[in-house]
């Protein structure tokens, strides 16, 4: 979550980048902390992450990272 957040603040990569990892880490959380012994509710964040990993590795590919001055 705090990764999103800091993605949306200073706009390293494009925003729906940031806005994606603040929905899952906030997603993670709820489920670890809500079910802690559920290991089956915790498989789709699981491939959320990895989903949002391949598309931010997309992303900088096709328009690398806006660094500022």
């Amino acid at each position: 979550m705090l990764l999103g957040w800091g993605l949306l603040k200073w706009k390293v990569l494009p925003s729906w980048a940031g806005g994606i990892a603040v929905f899952i880490g906030i997603a993670a959380m709820a489920i670890t902390m809500g079910l802690p012994d559920n290991l089956d509710l915790y498989l789709p964040i699981f491939h959320l992450y990895a989903l949002w990993l391949g598309a931010i590795g997309v992303a900088t590919l096709r328009s690398g990272i806006r660094v500022t001055e």
